[in-house]
């Protein structure tokens, strides 16, 4: 009896460690095609399995339990389309195409079910708060307006409802177990990211909040596809906040501040993510931003950094207002009048000040 059980145990665990959940479908423009199934890793993808469809369309892939989170079913001609990838929830498909996303039926997958209803109506609720937002501003600045109480009062009352809509159907839709329970508003904050800027700015210093508080440790936000639009937008939105340049990167600093602290306990992450932050900073010529972040993280005792990227970040550390500018050979000859022998590096020049010209 107790070998019985020990033989039993270990088929129980084996079978729970090799878990796989399927995505099935039926694309009919896919008859005897390659489909994969491509997982989020960061700001990098991969494929998770791929198989061919049948002279019907048909096909089948499986994905195991830590590939759980968003995912995309990819055909021969590259076309997508977003998934939910949940443990204990086959997914089951059936349309002509992925590109005809309207026209897809999810047969079974609650969570795909709630993400497809939250696709359709987010876009609708989003635009009709956009609306009642531009009639409170202009209530509000329209001296003839601004006498209609009543009015007033229906705008703000018709915002509150909107809002409120939306609370509830997560609610009723979602639970704290559910992926997409996290995910949904996550996208939504990357989404009303350029309304916000445009027509809703009392919102921004909340929704800038609400990126400082982002957990990017957290495995959820690897799997989501965002982690590249939650970086963008969060600096965008500071950005294009209406301040003036120096208080966009006090603003910007803490920001950054807040994102390393939090990403100290993953230096992988760290590194990742930091590298991405950068780079996206240098692009738009934030460099004031750009400076804090390298002497940031170089000044961190707590964490390693990759060699290039820490060779990258040197240079502003170096080149700091108040540093010795660093030394450095003459390629061409130096037109230098009052010196009897022709300088050839910079430390050859003894002037108080010298302009360089790049």
């Amino acid at each position: 009896m107790k070998k019985a059980l020990l033989i039993n145990i270990i088929l129980f665990i084996s079978a729970a460690t090799f878990a796989q959940n399927t995505v099935r479908g039926v694309f009919s423009d896919y008859a005897g095609q390659k489909i994969s199934l491509v997982g989020f890793s960061g700001f990098d993808t991969h494929e998770i399995s791929n198989t061919s469809a049948n002279f019907k369309g048909t096909f089948s892939l499986s994905f195991g339990d830590d590939d759980c989170g968003m995912a995309m079913l990819v055909s021969e001609d590259n076309s997508t389309f977003l998934v939910v990838l949940a443990a204990n929830e086959d997914l089951q498909l059936k349309g002509q195409n992925f590109a005809d996303v309207k026209d897809i039926d999810i047969v079974n997958g609650r969570q795909n079910q709630v993400f497809a209803q939250y696709a359709t109506e987010h876009p609708v609720r989003e635009d009709a708060l956009n609306v009642w937002n531009y009639l409170e501003q202009l209530y509000e600045k329209n001296a003839i307006l601004a006498k209609c109480k009543d009015t007033k009062y229906t705008i703000l009352w018709a915002q509150a409802e909107i809002k409120r809509e939306e609370e509830n159907f997560l609610i009723l839709n979602t639970s704290a177990d559910d992926y997409i329970g996290w995910y949904l508003p996550l996208r939504k904050l990357v989404s009303s990211v350029p309304a916000i800027a445009q027509y809703r700015t009392d919102e921004i210093p909340e929704t800038v909040t609400t990126f400082r508080n982002i957990d990017y440790c957290d495995n959820r936000i690897q799997k989501s596809g965002l982690l590249k639009e939650v970086i963008e937008n969060h600096f965008w939105l500071i950005e294009n906040s209406g301040q003036v340049i120096d208080s966009v990167f006090d603003e910007m600093n803490v920001s950054i501040d807040c994102m390393v602290e939090n990403l100290m306990k993953d230096e992988t992450k760290l590194n990742a993510v930091s590298e991405y932050l950068f780079r996206f900073l240098e692009k738009r010529s934030l460099f004031g931003a750009s400076e804090h972040l390298a002497l940031k993280l170089l000044n961190e005792q707590g964490c390693t950094l990759d060699n290039d990227f820490a060779a990258q970040l040197e240079s502003y550390r170096t080149m700091k207002i108040g540093y010795k500018a660093p030394d450095f050979n003459f390629k061409s000859t130096v037109v230098a009048p009052n010196y009897t022998k022709t300088p050839k590096k910079l430390s050859d020049l003894s002037s108080q000040y010298v302009l360089l010209v790049f």
